[in-house]
Order: structure tokens, then C-alpha cells, then sequence
């Protein structure tokens, strides 16, 4: 059977291609911008700032929670438009800043690795932008509500390894930017500790290859400086009594302890596996890398950002499991993953690119296209289900407050946005009495619920 090349198939079909592919994200994005309700964290966020201010919030963050004290900080001030008053705008402010945050990263990023070998495929860097911008959209999990609506868990998650791709771009070009890079690297290392573990890992196993040993001068202190950054970030997190306190309500006994942890290890090691697995995303990236696997190898094995990209994904996947055995293993924990996973893909295509295309073979085109479609119809759908869930909100939320008026506290709900089969998503003041007891003190101390007329 005749095989048509790729590059043949998006020429002839580019204007088509570029119609189902822009306007669909385009709906799908304004509807992620307008369609913002506080989820979960928030709640614990309005009610805290709302009883206690911004400062003995972040106070009681160092004291019982952790060091990472610059997403706290940030979170509070996504939540200001929502202290007192139902208008979320500055939670649609943090979607369209993500959203910027992903696009400038990756741009920069993308640039400096692909130019060495697509500088005649423009369409190149627009799918591998917007492979990651819907890309976090699985198929069991609503990983677009978790990078743009999570807003907490973005923080956490999400925003730190976009730094560390700013950080480490900028650290291997030739000029000195070390003051910024340490900055740079305390912000990056001050978001979670797993995240923070990994990329102090990445660097560290990055310095130990010969490719490193033809960096100048220059280009050895940006990551030293960079490092250093991260270094005390992490360390902030660490030095925090709040971290050891939650760190200490983990209780096991030695003896059983290690067969715990084993079986924890090997539980958190699937979620995450199958959580990136059910992911579209991985797919179209593995068959563009293998369908171009052929001409862009070479080229791909002695740029180090490959390297580097390839080794925070690895590094990264394992503290995350690990982080979680000692915590719990979360759907939202893997945005940063998901951030790497296009181009982690890309790269393995490459690799594999003669074995995989003996199997690919004249269906290339049709799986494709196929995973595309998948990618589309998971995005549209969570964009349907924020849609409704936006709608009923409001419905819920005026009936909520006054049930909470009336003491009928034990009734109060909220939309949630569940997938099946194992339920994962947006859990809401039903389903958890933390959720429930932060609504309440925000509902009670929110100037427009006490006006409300029941």
C-alpha cells in the first residue's frame, strides 16, 4: 500500500488543519476563562484570608502547612476578587497568565531546540504549543480544569516547571545572568518539594555528562547560580516547622513499615503511569517523532536540551511517585508532567522511530488523526462540563447560603465534575468535611452572601 508521507498530509490539508485545529482551541480557552468557580483549595484559601487576613495566613501556612511560600502568597491574591463578592475575575486573570506562562516557556524553549532542524516546518512549533496547551486533558482525568482552574495545584505543579524551563534556557546561552538566576531558581525551588527534588536532581545529573564539558565559562556559572537558587528555595520548604508537621502525621511502625512503602511505592508508580498513558497527547507526539524520527535523530542526540528535557521528565515522574507514597497520590499532581510530556514523546518517537514505523506503517495518517479527534472530543467535553457545572454553581451556591443561614449546614452542595469510571476530578463541599467547614466561614464572612435576600 502506497504510504503518504506526513509532510505531504499537512500541506494539502493545511488550511483545513489549521481551521479544526484553532478555532476549536479558541472556544475551548474562552470557555476556561469565563467559566471560572472556586475548586476545592480555594475554599480553604477565601476562608482563611477572610477570617485572618493575608499575613497570619501565610503565617499559618509556614506554621502547619509548608515553606513554599510564594504560591500561598500568590494563591491569596488569585482569590482577592471572590473575598466579598461572587466575581471571579481574578481567578479568569490567572487562567489567561497560565495560559501566557505556558505559551512564553515553550516558545522560548522550542525555538532554541527545534531550529536546528525545522526551520522549514513552521507548523512544527504551533502543534507542539498547542499539543501542550490541551494536552493536559486525559481521558479518566480533567487535567484542563486541573492546570487552569486548579489554581493551587497549578501553582504548586504546573508553575514551577515552566520556570525551570525559563531558568535552564537561559542558563545555556553565553552571556552572565546570575543575579536573575538565582531569583529565577529560588522561585523555581520554593513551589513543592518533589517538584523542587527533581529539578535539583536534573542539574546535578546534568553536570556529570561530557556534553557539559563544552559549556564556557558563562554558561557553567548561569547554572551554578541557577542551582543555588533552587537549592535555597527547596531548602525554605524544608526549614518550615509546617512541613515537619505534616511530614510527622504519617505514622507507620518499622517493622511494617517497609512493606507499606513498597506497596505504596507500587501503587503511586501505576497511577501515575496510567494517568500519562490515558493521555492523548502521548500518542500524536510519538508518531510525529517517529515519522520524522529519521531526520531529525542526529540532530536531536547532541542538542542537550533533548537531554536535559528527557532527564527532568524522568527525574520528575519518580519524586513524584516517591513524594506521594510518603503523602498520597493525587490526579493534579502530574501537571508538570503532562507540561514535558509532547516533547518527551517527540524525542522517544525519534528513538524508536524504526521499530515504531514497522508497526505504524500505512496507518500512520489514520492513528493520527485518530488521537487528534481523542485530544478534541476530551477538551470539548470538559469544556461542556465546565459550561453546566458553571451554571449550576450559581443555582447551588444562592441556595447554599440559605440553608447555611437557616443552620441546615448538613444540606449544602455543589456541582462537581467527576470521571468515570474511577471519579477523579473536581470534588465538592459534599464530599469532604474540610471543603464543607471552609465554604461555610467564607459564605458567612462574604459581604454578598450576607446581603442575599431568601
Amino acid at each position: 500500500m502506497h504510504e503518504v508521507s506526513l509532510d505531504i498530509f499537512f500541506y494539502k490539508y493545511r488550511k483545513w488543519l489549521a481551521f479544526f485545529i484553532f478555532i476549536p482551541s479558541v472556544i475551548v480557552f474562552a470557555i476556561l476563562i469565563f467559566s471560572v468557580k472556586p475548586i476545592q483549595d480555594d475554599y480553604a484559601t477565601l476562608a482563611l484570608v477572610s477570617e485572618n487576613g493575608y499575613i497570619n495566613f501565610l503565617s499559618s501556612n509556614w506554621q502547619s502547612h509548608g515553606g513554599n511560600i510564594w504560591p500561598m502568597a500568590l494563591h491569596a491574591i488569585v482569590m482577592v476578587s471572590a473575598l466579598e463578592s461572587f466575581n471571579f475575575i481574578s481567578i479568569s486573570i490567572f487562567v489567561l497568565i497560565t495560559i501566557s506562562l505556558i505559551v512564553g516557556s515553550l516558545t522560548y524553549l522550542y525555538f532554541k531546540l527545534l531550529k536546528q532542524f525545522v526551520a522549514n516546518k513552521k507548523w512544527t512549533l504551533n502543534i507542539l504549543l498547542i499539543g501542550t496547551l490541551l494536552g493536559f486533558e486525559g481521558i479518566f482525568t480533567p487535567g484542563l480544569i486541573g492546570a487552569y482552574h486548579f489554581s493551587l495545584a497549578s501553582l504548586v505543579h504546573l508553575w514551577p516547571v515552566c520556570f525551570f524551563i525559563i531558568g535552564i534556557s537561559i542558563a545555556l546561552s553565553d552571556k552572565r545572568y546570575l543575579l536573575g538566576l538565582f531569583l529565577l531558581g529560588i522561585l523555581t525551588g520554593n513551589g513543592n518539594i518533589s517538584e523542587s527534588v527533581a529539578f535539583i536532581v536534573t542539574i546535578l545529573l546534568i553536570k556529570k555528562f561530557k556534553k557539559v564539558n563544552n559549556f564556557r565559562t558563562s554558561t557553567m556559572s548561569n547554572i551554578n547560580f541557577f542551582f543555588y537558587g533552587l537549592s535555597f528555595g527547596t531548602l525554605l520548604i524544608i526549614l518550615a516547622p509546617g512541613f515537619w508537621v505534616r511530614a510527622n502525621s504519617v505514622n507507620r511502625t518499622f517493622p511494617e513499615s517497609l512493606y507499606t512503602i513498597f506497596l505504596d511505592f507500587i501503587n503511586s508508580f501505576l497511577i501515575f503511569a496510567v494517568d500519562l498513558l490515558s493521555h492523548p497527547v502521548l500518542y500524536i507526539f510519538l508518531i510525529l517523532g517517529a515519522a520524522y524520527g529519521k531526520e531529525v535523530f542526529s540532530e536531536m542526540i547532541s542538542d542537550v536540551y533533548f537531554l536535559i528535557l528527557e532527564i527532568l521528565f524522568v527525574s520528575l515522574f519518580f519524586c513524584l511517585v516517591v513524594g506521594s507514597v510518603f503523602a498520597y497520590p493525587a490526579w493534579h499532581q502530574n501537571l508538570g508532567l503532562l507540561y514535558l510530556l509532547p516533547v518527551c514523546a517527540f524525542s522517544l518517537g525519534t528513538k524508536i522511530s524504526k521499530h515504531l514505523n514497522k508497526i505504524l506503517r500505512s496507518g500512520q495518517i489514520f492513528l493520527l488523526v485518530f488521537f487528534i479527534c481523542v485530544l478534541f472530543i476530551s477538551s470539548i467535553r470538559a469544556s461542556l462540563l465546565l459550561l453546566e457545572r458553571n451554571g449550576n454553581w450559581k443555582i447551588s451556591n444562592d441556595l447554599n447560603i440559605c440553608k447555611i443561614r437557616i443552620k441546615d449546614e448538613i444540606g449544602i452542595q455543589n456541582p462537581e465534575i467527576t470521571y468515570p469510571p474511577f471519579g477523579l476530578g473536581v470534588e465538592e463541599v459534599q464530599s469532604w468535611p474540610w471543603i464543607s467547614d471552609a465554604y461555610i466561614v467564607w459564605i458567612k464572612s462574604n459581604d454578598a452572601a450576607v446581603n442575599k435576600k431568601c
